[in-house]
């Protein structure tokens, strides 16, 4: 009743109706691994650790997907370069998108800083490829809860 519980829990979050039996039955056999109708310690752990691993960034073309969707939606007025303003503009929508108010301006300062590595007032597709590599890994990008970004980058990108 617990693993129904939790995944009920689950589902509730993301607005989803509860688990039917076959569903229940479905995710419960995929955390028991052993088959024995028991989910022990290390089942839980394992499927823990699967549930929140981060998607693999050995994959290229994924990031260089994700930067060129950026600069489509974001550089503006196609520069090839991510200016302040088009930058403030993708914060905010990361932030708007988990119900976070706009970035303040120290928040925006110290981001910008730290991704515009040589200093020159704007973000490089290069420079962009630290930023969708912390993204994915689910790293402190904004200092917001980003807990659940593959959500965010499907729904903004």
């Amino acid at each position: 009743m617990e693993t129904l519980r939790f995944l009920n829990d689950y589902l509730a979050s993301k607005n989803q109706p509860p688990a039917t039996m076959a569903s229940f039955n479905r995710f419960f056999n995929q955390i028991d691994i052993n088959g024995d109708d028991v989910i022990s310690r290390p089942e839980m752990a394992a499927f823990v650790i699967n549930f929140y691993k981060p998607p693999a960034l050995t994959n290229n073309d994924m990031i260089n997907d994700m930067i060129q969707s950026i600069m489509h939606k974001y550089d503006i007025n196609r520069s090839g370069f991510l200016e302040k303003r088009e930058v403030l503009r993708l914060v905010d929508d990361i932030l708007m998108e988990k119900n976070q108010p706009p970035a303040t301006v120290a928040q925006f300062n110290r981001f910008f800083a730290e991704y515009d590595i040589n200093n020159d007032g704007v973000l490089s597709k290069f420079e962009l490829v630290s930023f969708v590599k912390k993204f994915l890994k689910n790293e402190d990008v904004l200092s917001v809860p980003l807990n659940e970004i593959t959500d965010v980058v499907n729904r903004i990108w």
